[in-house]
């Protein structure tokens, strides 16, 4: 949890080797209470010298 005020929580979510970002949201929306979610900021970089775009494994 990086902020918590007001009944609002903040999040930093990576992707695993397990599951992407956007599928934890997608679970996320599950917990009762959860209102809404919002995606605010989405950053790729390169890894191990191959970029996002170029990267071949398949979600």
């Amino acid at each position: 949890m990086h902020a918590y005020k007001d009944g609002r929580v903040v999040l930093n979510l990576e992707d695993t080797p397990d599951m992407r970002a956007s599928d934890q949201i997608r679970e996320m929306h599950q917990i009762p209470g959860v209102l809404t979610i919002t995606l605010i900021n989405h950053h790729f970089e390169e890894h191990d010298g191959v970029s996002a775009a170029a990267s071949t494994t398949k979600y």
